[in-house]
């Protein structure tokens, strides 16, 4: 058990409150397509398409071929960038501050989500976007009342930030946030604590 940890449940259990700052989880399965996989694509392509310029024996399809070339390059170029600038994005918003007092839980700008929107948080096995198969990871579980109530007050930005790789229509859990200085088991203690003093039976 860490220091931070016991402060954390400490500051918790003498006012009511615990505010933490805000860290990236890493990279989402879309994130790690684009950079190990887009990314070097549009490169590749562009060497590729760019050399067979050159033998091309014919300038007046030299020149179609170069402006093709430069069109869809730069029809790439801008995929690959808005979806880097969108995973930027994500990550900026993970950053934010994380707060749990009486009103609920405040992570990725949004919030208080109130208490009786939201389970304990566990490790448990959920599917998600690009994966294969299920995979483990630290959530915390919306109850039915919050699911609708989430669904109808986020936006898709606010929806892909709070679970980046979400598959269904309906937001059913939110990702543990990462936080400075405590690892995600210890946040799941100080928010299962919170959980059990304030959320209703």
């Amino acid at each position: 058990m860490s220091a931070a940890r016991n402060k954390a449940l400490e500051t918790l259990y003498y006012t009511g409150r615990v505010s933490f700052a805000g860290r990236s989880t890493g990279w989402s399965t879309r994130d790690r397509l684009t950079g190990y996989v887009a990314f070097p694509f549009a490169i590749l392509f562009f060497l590729g398409s760019f050399g067979t310029i050159f033998q091309e024996t014919d300038t007046r399809m030299q020149m179609l071929k170069a402006a093709a070339l430069c069109l869809a390059s730069a029809g790439l170029l801008y995929g690959v960038g808005s979806l880097v600038v969108q995973s930027w994005h994500h990550r900026r918003v993970q950053r934010q501050p994380v707060l749990i007092d009486e009103r609920g839980l405040t992570l990725c700008g949004h919030g208080p989500i109130p208490w009786w929107c939201l389970q304990l948080a566990e490790r448990k096995k959920v599917r998600l976007k690009y994966a294969e198969s299920d995979v483990t990871r630290d959530v915390i579980a919306l109850t039915l009342a919050g699911s609708r109530m989430l669904d109808q007050q986020l936006t898709e930005k606010q929806r892909k930030a709070l679970v980046p790789d979400h598959t269904t229509d309906s937001l059913i859990f939110l990702f543990v946030p990462g936080v400075k200085g405590l690892k995600a088991r210890e946040f799941m203690e100080v928010y299962n604590a919170a959980h059990d003093r304030y959320a209703p039976a």
